[in-house]
């Protein structure tokens, strides 16, 4: 993401997006397109510098993986459609990958994240910031 100084004036990220932040990125352009247009190009490229290891716990960011998700549709930062995809991508990925996991990403622990993740939005009390209780 690129974006003019004058462009983002008083927009910031939302600060309940703890940790890793999972769809920060997608909440900030749709806050961005109040502001003005976006464009994509493809005569330029951008350089993700990602570690291999993860900067939470995978049950912190996968409980992250399903929370934020449902927390940026109700702020209608994202579509019903796109909070299932998210969800369930996690879910797949992590529920199949825990058995024959990456060694350098926990994916049982993401995927017990995720769980947490559905029990508390099952019982109306998940909330982004509690993945930094788990």
């Amino acid at each position: 993401m690129a974006y003019r100084l004058s462009a983002v004036a008083q927009t910031r990220f939302d600060e309940r997006l703890i940790l890793y932040g999972w769809l920060e990125d997608a909440d900030f352009s749709r806050a961005m397109t109040k502001r003005g247009r976006l464009v994509e190009s493809q005569s330029i490229a951008g350089v993700h510098l990602g570690l291999k290891g993860g900067r939470v716990s995978g049950r912190k960011y996968g409980y992250s993986q399903v929370v934020n998700a449902w927390y940026l549709y109700g702020k209608n930062s994202i579509s019903r459609k796109e909070a299932w995809r998210h969800t369930l991508q996690a879910l797949a990925a992590n529920g199949v990958r825990q058995f024959r996991s990456e060694p350098y990403i926990d994916r049982r622990g993401r995927f017990a994240g995720n769980l947490i993740g559905l029990f508390h939005l099952a019982i109306g009390s998940s909330r982004p910031e509690r993945a930094a209780e788990l």
